[in-house]
């Protein structure tokens, strides 16, 4: 075999392999395959959701009577907004024992929904809100921890968010203390 035979027989193989290749990964059909083999996972996995959420009416009854009676127990400790109101009077009675003034209680207006606020209220009957409250108040070190700690043990609807506290001299031995209650409160729907 001559050299010119050689070459025409070796690129007839680049030739055929190349064609091979094609008609393998990228020809029109193959394309069409896989997609419809995509197309096919796919409402596999749409159907596999669907058999999960089959069940009786009684069945998602049942599961819902169990999830309100769940949420009913973890809102137990939550308080009404009268109750709400009384534990703002009971922080503010708490700074006295411990030797801290109060200089402003500032409650945000923004009540805050913590769900959604109207499947609370078709499901549960009520809407649980949250509502921040910032307390500037002016006491020795000691004592404004004594008195965050003092709030922390009463039995009221609030938790501390947040604390600043800032050296003033103009109130000085005395310090500036800024602190932010996080509270929850229930409204009958």
């Amino acid at each position: 075999m001559n050299y010119s035979q050689r070459f025409g027989i070796i690129l007839l193989l680049v030739i055929g392999v190349i064609l091979v290749w094609y008609t393998i990964f990228y020809s029109p059909r193959r394309l069409l395959l896989l997609d419809e083999e995509m197309q096919a996972e796919e409402l596999q996995q749409q159907l596999s959701l669907l058999s999960g959420l089959t069940g009786t009416v009684e069945e998602i009854e049942q599961k819902i009577t169990v999830l309100k009676s769940g949420f009913n127990q973890v809102t137990r400790g939550i308080r009404t907004k009268q109750e709400f109101n009384t534990g703002i009077q009971e922080i503010s009675s708490l700074a006295g024992r411990y030797k801290v003034s109060i200089n402003i209680i500032n409650p945000s207006l923004e009540n805050r929904s913590i769900l959604n606020p109207e499947l609370e209220k078709k499901w549960l009957g009520f809407e649980m809100q949250s509502h921040q409250i910032t307390l500037q108040l002016t006491g020795k070190y000691p004592d404004i921890g004594r008195f965050m700690e003092a709030i922390g043990r009463l039995n009221t609807p609030f938790h501390i968010e947040s604390v600043q506290i800032v050296s003033d001299p103009a109130v000085y031995p005395e310090l500036n203390a800024f602190i932010t209650l996080l509270g929850y409160s229930l409204v009958r729907g």
